[in-house]
């Protein structure tokens, strides 16, 4: 019996004590010291609990980059799970030499690539004292970065700036923005700035009556020169010669270009924060990005707005981008919008039904591309300029109309378009999926660029003698191998031209007997290896 109550007590000893051990290895509050690159002390994170995680803060140092803090043997940024008390220093790369870059002749910079360690990179906006102004292509390309922050220094980010960093999650903008902009202005215009201003505004050096610079802070960094009056109905008007320096001048649309596919083939980007200054968007900036879904604008940005994952100009009469990753099926576009950009629903594979109200009168021909699930468009009957005939989108002027947009996976094989239709629009019939034959009708003068690019099962198209023109790669990889043309140069006055060239490589195509001669030596055919027939080989 007492050996049993010996047993017990040893377990129940072993259990407290182990408890015990449990309790201060994770419950034990201790300090995180930072030293600075001169052993200096940068902060104490004090009272923090181990076992918990904490955010560590950046660190900054001139022409350097700063990737992360080190207790000698592991690199933490920007989180830490404590484990115990723990004093931790800067690891920096000097900017000279893990940027790769060339020079501008104005002496700023383009970045060209980069070497260093950094996963959550802040790029400098100078280096050695030289101002970077832009990201060149593939600068970046198959980094293992996690975040981006650029700075608002740069004005221009090149194509696959950012390729296949397969996990960049977030890009952002930070900083102030800089440069010169020369412009001439109207004295008015002057007076306005300088008055808004005058507490900046002060001249520090002047050599003449009519050039002078002033004090830092003022959006007019110098006046070059006043030119001469001009009168107008015996008033007269003059124009001043400005430097403005961006920082201060924001009524300029300080703008980085972005080229397209600038940041390609993301697969694990979800957030993008733009500056308040940025005034041009598109959604073809991101392409493979199939996690991305938050493209978020500073709050002060006077150019867009972001509502339920959608990007309208600020004032909403412009439809900008409507996220790839919504998964409504049906959409009603705002009443307040007027306008549709270019690629604004590009590559959604959702939507099956958009209706647009009667204030929608203007959309680019580019709108509704890559809509994979697209079905149906229907339209107000009171829009003055648009109209859906059985879910197909035209435009109405007077009594003729322009094929706008055939949907993608509307249904049917066969189609006939109304006997008024003078135009088909750029991507009308692009990548359709269900549709094997289309009558075009005679009156049909205009065959858009890309009008039957990527269509799947459409293999014959006549064309109408009424047609003049085939837009570039109206065929572009499209199963259509035969075309048969109608127009006669001494019928009709002229043959079709066509832009869409090597495309139609292997093309079968069927012309009228007696202008037979004059498509094979025409200089918008002739470049391409086509099989030419005549009409009456068709018999």
């Amino acid at each position: 019996m007492k050996k049993t109550y010996f047993i017990l007590t040893l377990l129940l000893v072993i259990f407290l004590f182990g408890c015990g051990e449990t309790t201060n290895s994770t419950g034990e509050f201790v300090d995180i010291t930072l030293f600075d690159t001169n052993n200096l002390l940068f902060q104490t994170i004090t009272q923090v609990k181990t076992g918990e995680s904490i955010e560590l803060p950046y660190y900054n140092e001139e022409d350097h980059v700063f990737v992360g803090w080190t207790d000698g043997v592991e690199i933490y940024y920007p989180n830490y799970l404590v484990t115990g008390k723990l004093t931790l220093t800067p690891v920096l790369e000097l900017a000279s030499e893990v940027f790769e870059y060339t020079s501008l002749s104005s002496g700023e910079l383009i970045l060209k690539g980069y070497i260093g360690e950094a996963k959550y990179l802040k790029i400098p906006n100078h280096i050695d004292g030289h101002l970077i102004r832009t990201i060149g292509n593939e600068a970046f390309m198959n980094k293992n970065f996690i975040e981006v922050e650029i700075p608002n220094s740069i004005t221009k980010i090149h194509s696959k700036a950012f390729f296949n960093c397969p996990q960049l999650k977030k890009i952002a903008f930070y900083g102030e923005f800089s440069g010169e902009l020369k412009m001439t202005i109207s004295k008015d215009l002057f007076m306005e700035i300088v008055d808004e201003n005058s507490d900046m505004c002060e001249i520090t050096d002047s050599t003449s009556d009519k050039s002078w610079k002033y004090s830092e802070g003022c959006p007019i960094k110098e006046v070059i020169s006043i030119s001469g009056p001009v009168v107008v109905m015996g008033e007269e008007f003059y124009s001043y010669n400005v430097i403005f320096d961006l920082k201060y001048y924001s009524s300029y649309r300080f703008n980085v270009d972005i080229a397209y596919g600038a940041f390609y083939q993301l697969n694990s980007l979800e957030t993008v924060e733009f500056s308040e200054r940025y005034s041009l968007y598109s959604s073809l900036i991101f392409q493979e990005t199939p996690n991305l879904k938050n493209i978020l604008f500073h709050e002060d940005n006077p150019y867009f707005i972001t509502v339920d994952d959608v990007i309208y100009s600020a004032d909403m009469t412009r439809l900008i981008s409507y996220s790839k990753h919504l998964r409504t099926k049906t959409w009603t576009v705002p009443d307040s919008v007027i306008n549709i950009d270019a690629y604004a629903f590009y590559d959604n594979k959702y939507l099956q039904v958009l209706l647009i109200g009667e204030n929608t009168i203007d959309i680019s021909e580019y709108s509704l591309v890559e809509m994979t699930a697209l079905k149906e468009i229907i339209v107000d009957e009171n829009n003055p300029l648009l109209t859906a005939i059985d879910g197909v989108l035209y435009y109405k002027l007077g009594n003729t109309l322009s094929l706008l947009k055939y949907p993608i996976d509307r249904r049917g094989s066969y189609y006939v378009l109304p006997d008024n239709v003078t135009r088909i629009f750029e991507e009308a019939f692009a990548g359709n999926k269900n549709l094997k034959d289309v009558i075009l009708p005679e009156g049909l003068e205009r065959i858009g660029s890309g009008a039957f690019s990527g269509s799947k099962n459409i293999k014959v198209l006549t064309i109408p003698s009424s047609v003049t023109v085939i837009g570039y790669r109206a065929f572009y990889q499209s199963r259509i191998n035969t075309l048969i043309l109608k127009r006669d140069k001494y019928v009709h006055g002229s043959i079709t031209i066509t832009h869409s060239g090597y495309e139609l490589t292997g093309f079968s195509i069927f012309v009228p007997d007696d202008s037979y001669y004059d498509y094979l030596i025409n200089s918008y055919w002739n470049y391409a290896s086509i099989n030419w027939f005549r009409l009456s080989d068709l018999q």
